[in-house]
């Protein structure tokens, strides 16, 4: 069911968000905005993304609806690793009850399916996490070289996602805490190897300067980035709308109750929680923390249940009983959200006026000069010129571009972005495109305009396509 879930949300994703995926890493950048921040925050997983471009490109599948499924599937295959070694150690970490509950949640609470198909770097970070996890775990037992291959995954986790070492650099840290120096050891030099060497291979790092793995960490966690939160609230929430109020807590609570020999597992993961929790930058902490959240405090709360007093045994039907909301509201949830698509209309506008032969520059107007959205070329299937219109000085911008250039460089078509003020931004533009008229009109769903509503979007997610009958 767990792999059923995850190809629904792969193949009806499309058009879910852009600033991460479409202007990071799959967007070109000679197709971003001037104005808009291209660089690329996890240069290994950007690299890999390219060379799965270049072999498709080399099969002749060049479609970019077909690449982004290729995509999503991919994505959608690292998080069915993440399933069954998250299975794995939530097996090795207790028992079949407590493993059966924690499979359950990360396979079924929403957030997993939904993120998962997403050009997010931690969906590929994630199985190497986990499997360098249960290979420490192992590693406990009997063998010494499965902490060096632990370390290994573990460093590449961090290659595609650097906030993973957070997490990771903490549990290394906790193998001393339980007088494991030599594994303490075998794990760290497994991390720097595995990290070192795929940041070498993206000509990140030289062979003279080992020592600039740390810099590369350094940097890409942003110090300025963990100023206090002072609501404190976004963790907390999260975790009740993902496992279901009060069924988060029970989960936190039985975190606490956990055996020795899990508090490894469980303590890295609950100071991820924290920072998450606690400061500026939620996010990032809160997508490492909670596959090991679910597996430790699923066994610890199982253990709780079976194992309480008397008084405990009186709530046993509350909890059977969210445990029977999670089922509903999470299977509600993940096919509702999984299949939501915001951009749709835009990716349809885009596809639309890509099958024109000639076309060299599209005018966008934007909603607002408070609100930037860069529309995400790729899916026209061609490169041209995008001139952005929001305010006055971008309409003289505009009309300068236009008095300099040739007829074949004017704008074939203008894009406007959302249905507010439409009269007065069609006249605006027709000052100086004067033959436009009304090629489509995408409009969004239902659905899409109501959550636009509740988030208070300047837009109504329609895109009106207008054609600049001059140019043809």
């Amino acid at each position: 069911m767990g792999v059923i879930i995850r190809l629904i949300a792969a193949f009806f994703s499309e058009g879910y968000v852009f600033n991460f995926e479409h202007f990071d890493v799959i967007e070109p950048s000679s197709n971003a905005p001037a104005n808009f921040d291209t660089q690329k925050p996890y240069p290994f997983y950007f690299m890999l993304h390219q060379a799965m471009f270049s072999v498709m490109h080399s099969l002749n599948i060049i479609s970019p609806h077909s690449q982004m499924l290729i995509i999503r599937l991919i994505h959608a295959f690292f998080s069915i690793i993440s399933l069954l070694f998250g299975y794995r150690l939530a097996r090795a970490a207790g028992d079949k009850r407590g493993t059966y509950l924690a499979f359950s949640f990360l396979s079924f609470a929403w957030i997993i399916p939904f993120i998962s198909v997403r050009t997010y770097a931690f969906n590929l970070a994630m199985p190497f996490i986990i499997m360098a996890v249960w290979l420490a775990r192992i590693s406990l037992k009997k063998y010494y070289f499965t902490s060096f291959l632990s370390g290994l995954a573990g460093g590449l986790s961090i290659a595609f996602y650097p906030y993973a070492a957070v997490y990771w650099l903490i549990f290394i840290l906790f193998t001393l805490v339980i007088h494991k120096p030599r594994r303490f050891l075998l794990l760290l030099l497994g991390t720097w190897i595995s990290l070192f060497l795929s940041l070498w291979s993206i000509h990140l790092i030289e062979v003279s300067s080992p020592l600039s793995v740390w810099t590369y960490l350094w940097q890409n966690l942003h110090p300025e980035q963990i100023a206090v939160n002072t609501s404190g609230w976004m963790g907390p929430v999260i975790l009740a709308l993902v496992l279901g109020p009060p069924l988060g807590f029970f989960v936190l609570f039985g975190f606490l109750r956990l055996r020795k020999d899990t508090i490894r597992i469980a303590a890295p993961a609950l100071i991820c929680f924290l920072v998450s929790t606690f400061f500026q930058n939620q996010f990032h902490q809160l997508v490492i923390a909670f596959p090991f959240i679910v597996i430790t405090g699923s066994h610890g709360w199982s253990n709780f249940i079976e194992k309480g007093n008397s008084w405990v045994g009186r709530y046993k039907s509350l909890y059977y009983a969210m445990l029977g909301y999670f089922w509903t509201a999470n299977s509600i949830l993940l096919i509702w959200i999984s299949t939501v698509a915001p951009h749709q209309p835009l990716i349809e506008a885009l596809q639309y006026i890509g099958k024109t032969q000639k076309i060299n520059t599209i005018v966008v107007v934007q909603p607002s000069s408070d609100f930037f959205e860069p529309i995400p070329v790729y899916y026209a299937g061609k490169s041209f010129q995008v001139k952005y219109i929001s305010n006055s000085d971008d309409l003289d911008a505009l009309n300068l571009f236009i008095q300099t250039h040739s007829s074949d460089s004017l704008p074939a078509y203008v894009l406007f972005l959302g249905e507010n003020d439409l009269k007065q931004k069609v006249k605006l533009v027709s000052q100086i495109l004067p033959y436009l008229s009304v090629e489509e009109i995408f409009k969004s769903g239902f659905t899409e305009r109501q959550i636009r509503k509740i988030l208070r979007q300047p837009t109504s997610g329609s895109v009106i396509v207008y054609k600049n009958n001059y140019f043809y």
